[in-house]
């Protein structure tokens, strides 16, 4: 559950898993001394295993909320408590290989930690995609930010802006999730900051095609009100518009995610379907060109295994960056610039964030 008189949103979560984890960790030496290191270590991940399942009996009202506040339960536990019960083992030993061992896991769960939450989440790649077609006359630069996601306009949503504006766009796609809040008047206050500082960077100047995403879902339309004083074109519901000859399709959320594609209306001009939810992808449909987001990338990327989270169904593999398919169409999904919030740990791995620019050029 959440209580709207908390600092934030996680704070009671927080606060029970701090007080939880500095317990667990006390009890450590004792343990150690009576039972030894592998009894302590048992004992470390058994009372993070409870802690999951007190955070789920406690502090969420669906399984999806439960899912993100058990990963940030871990992300604490791992992160910040593990180093220092490998520090407490390691100062327990006497002997050389198991001082190695403590505490070179303790230095790299440290590392992780503060690469993970604190330097990816602020070093925004720029990645550069090139698409030519003979229904394309003049050269078009798109710029493509999905998942700005954030509950307060802070550095890493400025500093994503300023680096959108600097590749000089023809057109801006805004692919969904702009501002993620649980409570409505948390929302209705960021609206016009996040409105002020869009216009601040001079995206107002740039013309734009904005679609729904999760975060917006819930709010019926009250979210256009984002995009105030743009040069915007809101495709909420579901529908077409022509720009530069360019026929546009933008999905909302649930179409985004259950493959609910209008037909385009002519075969000559160059398509591309926005939908936050790349899903759509997998029907196939009528179209030069695909844009999405949502998955950010996994947001956690494991050696030589992947995404392990993308809440999508298409195969890992497309879930991030391009995919050329058979029909002639291309996908591009954008890791997204902002992070998951609600109970989730505020963090990335191998997967930086992301803004995508598409240079359409006429066929050689």
């Amino acid at each position: 559950m959440y209580f709207e008189w908390y600092p934030y949103e996680s704070f009671g979560l927080d606060l029970v898993t701090w007080v939880w984890m500095l317990l667990t960790v006390f009890v450590i030496p004792k343990l150690l001394n009576h039972f030894g290191d592998i009894a302590s270590i048992c004992w470390f991940w058994l009372m993070l295993v409870l802690l999951c399942c007190v955070q789920q009996w406690f502090f969420d009202t669906d399984s999806f909320g439960s899912f993100f506040g058990m990963l940030r339960v871990l992300s604490w536990g791992l992160f910040l408590f593990g180093p220092i019960a490998c520090w407490i083992v390691y100062r327990w030993h006497n002997d050389s290989v198991s001082q190695r061992i403590f505490g070179g896991l303790g230095i790299v769960l440290t590392m992780i930690g503060v690469d993970a939450f604190w330097i990816e989440p602020n070093l925004i790649d720029i990645t550069n995609y090139t698409i030519t077609s003979d229904k394309i006359a003049d050269p078009i630069r798109i710029v493509l930010l999905a998942d700005i996601q954030t509950d307060a306009i802070n550095t890493q949503t400025r500093d994503a802006l300023q680096v959108a504006m600097n590749q000089h766009p023809d057109l801006i796609v805004f692919a969904g999730d702009y501002l993620q809040h649980s409570f409505w008047k948390d929302y209705q206050a960021n609206i016009q900051p996040f409105n002020d500082v869009l216009i601040e960077y001079g995206l107002h100047n740039i013309p734009s095609i904005v679609v729904e995403g999760d975060a917006e879902y819930r709010w019926g339309n009250q979210w256009h009100a984002l995009f105030e004083n743009m040069d915007a074109t809101i495709l909420d519901p579901s529908d077409r518009t022509l720009w530069n000859d360019i026929e546009i399709t933008g999905l909302t959320m649930v179409d985004s995610k259950n493959g609910v594609v209008p037909q385009y209306s002519s075969s000559n001009r160059f398509t591309i379907l926005i939908g936050h939810n790349p899903n759509f992808a997998l029907q196939r449909p009528d179209a030069d060109l695909y844009l999405a987001g949502h998955t950010h990338g996994g947001q956690v990327v494991i050696p030589f295994i992947g995404p392990l989270i993308t809440f999508s169904d298409l195969p890992v593999d497309q879930v991030a960056g391009r995919t050329d398919f058979t029909n002639g169409s291309t996908l591009i999904v954008s890791r997204g610039i902002g992070l998951e919030r609600y109970d989730a740990p505020r963090l990335r791995f191998l997967c930086r964030p992301e803004v995508a620019v598409i240079d359409l050029l006429p066929q050689p």
